[in-house]
């Protein structure tokens, strides 16, 4: 098991279990299958989303994966709310390859 660290002061406790949505794996998969480069966030706590994906041309963007009918807890509402750019939620790999098309569109 993973040592946890102790928090440093003045810092807030997150310390919840984090769970992964149905299909992660294949949807990080997916991306990567598609040229991009996947870093796993999920265990970050405070509404950080799932996954960083990053591509040589297109650049890094920040994906939230949901289950089909999985809902955003208030802390990553609050996050994209927050963030200055555009956080995808993806529920699938259909999804994926959307995502991919919009992000790489006109892009070589």
């Amino acid at each position: 098991a993973q040592e946890i660290p102790p928090l440093r002061e003045g810092a807030r406790e997150m310390r919840t279990a984090h769970r992964l949505d149905v299909g992660h794996a294949a949807m990080s998969q997916a991306f990567e299958g598609l040229g991009w480069t996947v870093v796993d966030l999920s265990g970050a706590g405070n509404g950080v989303p799932d996954v960083l994906i990053g591509h040589r041309r297109h650049g890094a963007f920040l994906i939230e994966f949901k289950s089909t009918n999985g809902r955003l807890r208030q802390s990553q509402i609050d996050f994209i709310q927050d963030w200055p750019r555009q956080i995808y939620v993806v529920r699938s790999v259909d999804d994926v390859v959307d995502v991919h098309n919009q992000l790489t569109r006109g892009r070589k």
